[in-house]
């Protein structure tokens, strides 16, 4: 049967579906409705009571048990915080393990100072303030390094010619100054013939005298000296002035030169300005140097790198109580004019380095005294004396020393040692030499033994001339003092040599082997330069050893010629080596300033390895054996 649709046989109207209007009415409720809402409602209120049940039977019902199980409870607790806190030192102990922190760049040193600033022209410099100063502005032709080699800095190569007579500097291309002018050969013969022209009174003169110096080419210098001289390479060890800025000055007016207070140099730090800190008159006046970073640094062709500081800045004060106030205040990084026992911060905010000084104190025995010509006297008096005992009275660090050269020199001997403690030996050779001891003392030929130790007052030396004086006395020596005031030291003892017996005193022994000045017996004579042979000691085979030493090129012969000398002092004792000094550098613990064990020429020299200190840290990641972090 076929199923269809009849078409409206109408044109104008749409074939489609028939639909019929109807009124909207209300249907009368079907029961089957209301038993569906009846079936949802106690739907509803069935899981209600499973819900109130199944609560009361596993939370409400088992509350009274929950002290019965709160130390179980009590012990997941305590173990998942136990796995939290051991999780965090894990995590705290391998970043410890693989990181470390080390200094970072940025921020402004500040290092304290006592003493007064005067003339920062590196030729002219003589406070500590100067020197400083000028070691951070200027750079040095040579410096030496940890090795106690010299290294260059602003010239790249040294030759001397067979006979060590005459020595040619190469200066390192592209050298600038700050001011951003070409530092070039007619800069070092400028400087040169300054330091020799007597008008400039630079106490630099004496190491120049009798060297000439001359231009070769725009990089080149050659110096051409009167004699064989080899150590000549110390005398490099030069700052550089700039001829642009100076030439056109009066040489007999250059000590008062606004230069000298407005320095342009070559070196680490550019000089800023300096800043008066309050009023007060001019020996407690206080000043800020401001030295900021040279951009430039290091020159090309320069080892090493550019300094971590922004900028460096000297806090200059009057007396060592407000430098220590100020370094137990954190106003300042660093100094070294401190007291340990003045440190008020605690030991975990601050740190101490030893710096070890090119230096040493002797005891120096006036061989031209008719007593202590005889060597035989002189050993008697040093095998009375307990080394250890006379340092530990000193109170500052100190590290012993047994000769004319230090373990840093070429050279250096360290088998040979003067004789040791031992009053035993003392009694034997003073009575092999005729005395004889009596209730007095030691006498001969109706003269008792009586000697003058002469030292400076108010220092460390009158402390150890004491001492000195205790332990000749135990050994039945007689000693008297003459304690003289510092202003007569540089006048009546260096030059005219106006003291007693016995002297003690300082002396710089610079990094090269060289102690000609000290011992030989030139040096005696009241015409020779410097006459510095405290101990107008004289011995043809002590000179003739200096002598050849430094007139050779030939590093392994000057070596044995020093060791010759060793012996034949150590034979004659004309002086007995003490101690020297170690420079104790002070710095808040964050601070990265100079290393431990630096060796120090000068004070200034603090600053070799000024280009790594830093005041800012950052923690970075490092190797360890066995593989590696990035």
């Amino acid at each position: 049967m076929a199923v269809g649709f009849e078409a409206d046989n109408d044109p104008g109207e749409t074939p489609g579906f028939e639909f019929e209007e109807v009124e909207a009415r209300e249907e009368p409720a079907s029961p089957h409705r209301w038993w569906r809402w009846g079936t949802t409602l106690r739907s509803r209120y069935s899981l209600r009571i499973n819900t109130e049940r199944h609560l009361e039977r596993h939370l409400i019902d088992r509350l009274p048990n929950l002290p019965k199980v709160g130390w179980f409870l009590s012990i997941w607790l305590l173990l998942i915080f136990l796995l939290l806190i051991t999780l965090l030192l894990q995590i705290r102990s391998l970043t410890a393990h693989y990181t470390v922190l080390l200094p970072d760049r940025g921020g402004t040193y500040t290092e304290g100072l006592v003493g007064r600033a005067t003339n920062f022209n590196p030729i002219y410099a003589s406070t500590e303030v100067d020197r400083s100063v000028a070691k951070l502005v200027f750079a040095n032709l040579f410096d030496y390094d940890q090795d106690n080699r010299l290294r260059p800095v602003l010239a790249e190569s040294l030759e001397a010619n067979e006979k060590a007579q005459q020595y040619t500097v190469r200066l390192k291309a592209g050298l600038r100054w700050h001011d951003g002018e070409e530092l070039d050969a007619d800069d070092v013969v400028f400087t040169i013939r300054t330091i020799k022209n007597p008008d400039a009174q630079s106490p630099l003169r004496v190491n120049w005298e009798g060297v000439s110096v001359d231009k070769v080419d725009d990089l080149t210098v050659k110096f051409t000296l009167p004699a064989a001289f080899s150590p000549f390479g110390a005398n490099l060890v030069l700052p550089v002035l700039p001829e642009h800025l100076l030439a056109s000055e009066n040489v007999k007016q250059l000590r008062d030169a606004d230069f000298n207070y407005r320095p342009v140099g070559s070196g680490p730090f550019v000089f800023e300005r300096l800043v008066s800190l309050g009023g007060g008159g001019i020996d407690d006046k206080e000043f800020r140097i401001r030295l900021a970073r040279n951009t430039d640094w290091p020159h090309p062709g320069l080892d090493g790198a550019a300094p971590l500081l922004d900028s460096f800045h000297f806090w200059v004060v009057p007396t060592a109580e407000r430098l220590t106030e100020l370094f137990n205040q954190g106003q300042i990084s660093g100094a070294f004019n401190l007291s340990e026992e003045d440190i008020s911060l605690d030991s975990a905010d601050w740190r101490a380095v030893d710096l070890n000084l090119m230096n040493g104190v002797y005891l120096f025995f006036k061989n031209s005294s008719p007593r202590l010509q005889d060597a035989s006297l002189r050993r008697a008096l040093i095998s009375a004396l307990d080394i250890a005992v006379l340092l530990d009275s000193l109170d500052r660090k100190t590290q012993r020393i047994f000769g004319p050269l230090l373990p840093e020199h070429d050279g250096y001997d360290a088998g040979a040692r003067p004789p040791g403690f031992d009053p035993g030996l003392t009694r034997s050779l003073l009575e092999a030499a005729g005395w004889q001891r009596a209730r007095g003392g030691w006498s001969k030929d109706d003269q008792t033994l009586l000697l003058t130790l002469t030292t400076q007052k108010d220092t460390p030396y009158e402390t150890l001339a004491r001492e000195i004086k205790r332990q000749l006395a135990e050994a039945g020596i007689k000693v008297e003092l003459d304690l003289r005031p510092a202003e007569s030291v540089p006048l009546e003892i260096l030059q005219n040599h106006n003291y007693g017996d016995m002297l003690i005193y300082g002396i710089n022994l610079g990094g090269d082997a060289d102690v000609y000045s000290y011992w030989h017996s030139s040096q005696v004579d009241s015409n020779s330069t410097l006459r510095l042979n405290l101990s107008e000691y004289q011995s043809g085979l002590a000179d003739e050893a200096l002598e050849v030493a430094r007139s050779r090129n030939d590093a392994a012969e000057r070596r044995e010629r020093y060791g010759d000398f060793q012996r034949v002092w150590m034979d004659d004792l004309p002086a007995l080596a003490l101690y020297r000094f170690r420079l104790t550098y002070y710095t808040l613990r964050h601070v990265s300033g100079p290393r431990d064990n630096t060796l120090v020429i000068d004070n200034s020299d603090r600053f070799t390895d000024v280009s790594d200190w830093a005041v800012n840290q950052r923690r970075r990641t490092v190797e360890r054996p066995g593989g590696s972090v990035d």
